[in-house]
């Protein structure tokens, strides 16, 4: 999968879809974090989303499988000094006790093969009330045409695992301990929705 990544970072940096500004912003504001947040963004890619979260005034650390995902990331905020920090690696497996205030991910989920541990792991890296955002593309509800573009996506990308439903996504970010979740829908193409879930973290 790393070496999948590191073949297709140039391409991912340059698509519209994910350098998209108002998008960026969009994801940012439906986070809607407190100032100075530190905020990590798992499965960062070339730090498009870290860019935005640091220039929205927050402190990020970006983490990815791909070691040239990492280099382009680091390179694109390297005027954030110290703000900004990125490890190649996966967030299942973070080093050290550090926790967030934040943790988003955008379009990462349809590439894991265990989404839900996906999300499990950046809940427990969270402070009380903190908040996970997960951001991707998401199956249509009428089975015929999810099917239609899980075969289109695997057809496309081949480390493509499957879109989630939108009730599939709340339904994770639930079981991974989230409350409070919120939705944002956003129809960006034919048959392909993106879906913004938000949940917060609080200790009982």
């Amino acid at each position: 999968l790393a070496k999948a990544f590191d073949a297709q970072a140039a391409r991912f940096e340059r698509s519209p879809v994910q350098s998209d500004p108002s998008a960026l912003a969009r994801l940012v504001a439906f986070a809607a974090l407190p100032p100075d947040s530190l905020v990590l963004d798992a499965g960062c890619g070339p730090g498009l989303v870290s860019e935005a979260l640091l220039g929205a005034g927050h402190r990020v650390h970006g983490v990815d499988l791909s070691a040239e995902m990492v280099r382009r990331a680091r390179e694109r905020c390297a005027r954030f000094g110290a703000r900004a920090r990125f490890d190649q690696g996966s967030v299942f497996e973070l080093a050290g006790p550090e926790t967030f205030q934040a943790a988003i991910s955008r379009f990462v989920l349809h590439h894991v093969v265990d989404p839900l541990g996906f999300l499990q792991a950046q809940a427990a890296r969270l402070r009380e009330g903190g908040v996970l955002v997960a951001c991707d593309h998401v199956a249509d509800a009428d089975p015929a045409a999810a099917a239609w573009h899980q075969e289109i996506e695997r057809a496309r990308d081949r480390t493509h695992v499957r879109n989630l439903t939108s009730g599939e996504l709340v339904d994770l970010l639930a079981r991974a301990g989230m409350r409070r979740i919120a939705t944002s829908d956003g129809r960006i193409s034919i048959r392909c929705v993106r879906s913004l879930a938000r949940g917060v973290r609080e200790d009982l």
